[in-house]
């Protein structure tokens, strides 16, 4: 299995009808493009009902055909699970920095057409794939040319990178958590100027605040020796299952482990969802005011 590019919090993704578990990944060459390949898994029987993959940038090859590929087997068909793991799919891209994705079929596929319109990209061209393709064979069908923009989308972020967004991102923890919106601004105001280098870090859809979380010195228990905390994990309910909550922990602990700050912890009532992104369950702590123990877990 290949290492560079790829991003272990994306070897698994959960989303709520399907999950994605990684076959391989594959470095490819100077004509393919990296890619990922993931078995397409029916949460509610662990069946696997397909596969897909997300081939990662762009060039002339990837032109005909496309950033993702993707297979559903015949007793499966019909349940929009191809458009449902393309979805899955938007954010893994976003995080590696595309800002758009290549869609192609032959022209005659029904089925992958109205997935892929239904995905909202728009058709560039039909077209005769050419004979220096790397996958053209004679007879090779005339194949629909569609862009999906990410513009838009999904954007990653701390909040040092877009300092103006201090009071938005404080007010939106507010709204979710119902901590006072003066303590996320202290604590924002010490990350910004550099008195301390526990972040905030948040995910943007264009301009729209729709994921984040934070890091402080203690999240609100007896266990004050084990910091610094990642703490107000959250992602808007439109917008879960998609690997959010999974990239902006990765970005954190990544951001933390460049200024020298290992490990990380944080308290949680979830179980089974920490461990999909390296975080290890490793004590109960009591929770300042709360009448039951909760889950500390640690990244390493």
């Amino acid at each position: 299995m290949s290492e560079a590019p790829f991003r272990k919090e994306f070897f698994h993704i959960s989303g709520p009808i399907l999950d994605l578990d990684l076959i391989e990944t594959d470095a490819g060459d100077d004509r393919i493009l990296p890619f990922y390949y993931w078995n397409i898994v029916l949460k509610a029987t662990g069946e696997t009902v397909g596969a897909i993959s997300l081939r990662l940038g762009h060039n002339y090859h990837s032109r005909y055909n496309g950033n993702v590929g993707y297979e559903i087997d015949e007793m499966h068909r019909g349940h929009h699970y191809a458009y449902d793991a393309c979805r899955m799919l938007e954010p893994v891209a976003a995080a590696h920095g595309m800002d758009h994705l290549i869609f192609s079929c032959d022209f005659d596929n029904a089925a992958s057409i109205r997935t892929i319109e239904h995905l909202g990209a728009r058709l560039l061209e039909t077209v005769e794939p050419p004979k220096d393709y790397v996958f053209y064979y004679d007879g090779i069908a005339p194949h629909r040319i569609y862009r999906l923009d990410l513009s838009s989308a999904l954007r990653f972020i701390t909040l040092r990178e877009e300092p103006d967004l201090m009071d938005r991102a404080a007010e939106w923890f507010h709204s979710k958590w119902g901590v006072p919106k003066e303590a996320y601004l202290a604590c924002m105001d010490e990350y910004l100027s550099g008195k301390t280098e526990y972040g905030w870090y948040l995910c943007l859809d264009g301009e729209t605040i729709v994921g984040g979380l934070g890091v402080i010195e203690n999240d609100f228990h007896d266990r004050k020796d084990l910091a610094p905390n990642v703490c107000a994990v959250y992602t808007d309910e439109a917008y879960r299952s998609r690997g959010i909550a999974g990239a902006l922990l990765d970005k954190a602990v990544e951001d933390l482990r460049r200024h020298g700050i290992s490990p990380v912890y944080l308290v949680t009532d979830h179980t089974g969802f920490y461990e999909r992104y390296g975080w290890e369950f490793l004590c109960m702590v009591q929770g300042d005011g709360e009448p039951d123990l909760t889950r500390m877990y640690i990244h390493r």
